[in-house]
């Protein structure tokens, strides 16, 4: 398989992840990331956890200022769009609760948007949906809720500098998402990484292997494998699947485990000295967890690959697809850029397509009361919650405008599936690629039974 052929290979999952198929199992697969990182978040506020800013994870917890900064922030919006309205008197400063905000919007909305025409009212929905979001910052957000929004805009980020040809913002995006932001998530609540992160990787892995195995088929023999044959796949692989993330973390946990007791042993006096001598072994292991975590991270992705094409268990995956990278580093390189190109194309096509087809729908049946989702397309992440339709009167208007709400936020989130298959779709044939270029291995090779010379590139 030469270079170039292996570039067109990845390159190829800007189109071939975005099948009706893929798109289904990647939205199943994020509405049930979704439900769980809600649940995981609503566990920890009952147990008393701290909210997290809403400048990010990076900032921490949401301080008592910050909390008051937002809701000045909250007051001010809706007392200016509300002046000039019979709402405008009900404003309460500070002591107003986002409900009680919410219905003043709600009111000067209707008040306004019943004077305004053409553009005017245009700008007047999008002004009411800024609104609602400066509303919904005073929501107090959750460890989950966070991860995932930055997740989505590191991502977004991405796919930009991608297409904008800026490999150095492109560099930046790709450490926020798979770096920065996790390594805050575990600064910031510790033991919710350990107990709600863990088993949500673990479910990203059995869930992405259904992705990674219909992919596996089509690039490595041109079959497109049915919803119920990857289904299958991951009944049986299910365990494997699962303790793909869980083998390097637990190396991880245990080696921390035996740095802390190297640590403890250098406060007792005597035993100090036996702690001195074991800390060039503190070293080393910092030294493994540094460069294993970053390969993992990296290469996690294709770890899943690597079971859905049948080469191993979760430990043997894990240490194939770390030794590809360090064998073949420059094509390793190549890969992976060339995945992160096809994420980007195709997440072009899939947004360019959401955004045109809302804002067809809208124009064209001229019933703007729907969820704004052609904003919400490019806003900041899907766990967010979808802004409320505005007002549209009572009785079958609300119904009515609540029916668009719900189809525009299915757009939306198919989006975000195809955000799911595509990742998938790109990291497949990239494990595939390292695969021939470091091993041999036919593409075709699929659960160690080849099948000939198969015509992928």
């Amino acid at each position: 398989m030469t270079v170039a052929s292996s570039i067109s290979t990845i390159l190829r999952a800007a189109m071939s992840a975005l099948s009706p198929p893929r798109l289904v199992w990647g939205l199943l697969t994020l509405v049930v990331m979704i439900a769980v990182g809600r649940v995981a978040d609503l566990a920890y506020r009952a147990l008393g956890g701290p909210p997290v800013s809403p400048s990010g994870l990076a900032v921490g917890a949401w301080s008592d200022d910050q909390r008051a900064s937002a809701r000045r922030s909250a007051v001010s919006a809706v007392a200016s769009f509300a002046t000039g309205t019979t709402l405008g008197e009900q404003l309460v400063a500070t002591e107003s609760t986002p409900s009680e905000l919410r219905a003043i919007v709600d009111g000067a909305f209707l008040e306004r948007v019943a004077k305004a025409k053409g553009a005017a009212a245009s700008s007047l929905y999008v002004r009411y949906h800024q609104i609602q979001s400066s509303i919904d910052a005073l929501r107090p957000r959750g460890p989950a809720e966070a991860l995932g929004a930055e997740l989505a805009s590191s991502l977004r980020t991405l796919g930009g500098a991608v297409l904008g040809l800026a490999p150095l913002v492109a560099l930046d995006a790709a450490l926020d998402g798979l770096l920065r932001a996790p390594a805050a998530l575990v600064r910031f609540a510790p033991w919710f990484a350990l107990l709600a992160g863990v088993p949500m990787l673990a479910l990203v892995s059995v869930l992405g292997g259904g992705l990674c195995r219909m992919t596996a088929w089509d690039a490595g023999r041109s079959v497109k494998l049915p919803l119920v044959d990857a289904a299958m796949f991951v009944r049986r692989a299910m365990v494997r699947l699962a303790l793909v993330p869980i083998f390097p973390v637990g190396v991880v946990g245990v080696s921390l485990v035996l740095m802390a007791t190297v640590g403890a042993l250098m406060r007792v006096p005597v035993l100090d000295l036996v702690g001195g001598l074991l800390y060039g072994a503190v070293l080393v292991l910092s030294f493994l967890i540094a460069v294993g975590g970053v390969c993992f991270v990296v290469t996690w992705p294709l770890a899943i690959a690597s079971v859905a094409a049948g080469d191993g268990d979760s430990v043997d995956a894990v240490v194939r697809s770390n030794a590809y990278l360090l064998r073949k580093p420059g094509m390793a390189v190549l890969a992976l850029a060339s995945a992160i190109v096809a994420v980007a194309l195709g997440l072009a096509i899939a947004g360019g397509a959401a955004l045109l087809t809302l804002n067809l729908a809208e124009t064209a049946v001229g019933f703007w009361g729907g969820s704004g989702a052609a904003l919400a397309a490019g806003d900041a992440g899907l766990l967010t919650p979808a802004f409320g339709a505005p007002p549209l009167g009572s009785g079958t208007a609300r119904a009515a405008g609540a029916f668009v709400d719900l189809w525009e936020l299915i757009t939306v989130l198919l989006v975000g599936g195809a955000a799911v298959s595509l990742i998938a779709d790109a990291a497949t044939r990239a494990y595939l690629v390292l695969r021939c270029a470091c091993d041999g291995q036919d593409p075709s090779d699929i659960d160690g039974v080849p099948l000939g010379r198969a015509k992928i590139d």
